[in-house]
């Protein structure tokens, strides 16, 4: 799941973390499985949905991970 972050966004999204799962978080990511990739502000009760998502974040105390992550994506290229 991938959240923009504006510039007044709480410092919380400006790093990647690893969390464990609640139910709640669970059974909402799966709710949103089926969904086609490019949810907007144009799709209400999706984005809506998402939103109360990135909202909840911070307020979990589920965070496993307490330091940055560095992640490295390997691309593989068909020479």
């Amino acid at each position: 799941m991938y959240f923009t972050i504006g510039e007044q966004e709480d410092e919380f999204y400006r790093e990647a973390r690893i969390f464990m799962v609640t139910d709640l978080l669970r059974e909402m990511i799966l709710f949103t499985s089926n969904w086609s990739k490019g949810i907007s502000k144009k799709h209400k009760a999706a984005y809506s949905f998402m939103k109360a998502i990135k909202d909840i974040l911070p307020t979990q105390k589920i965070q496993i991970a307490n330091f940055p992550i560095h992640i490295l994506i390997l691309q593989i290229r068909d020479y």
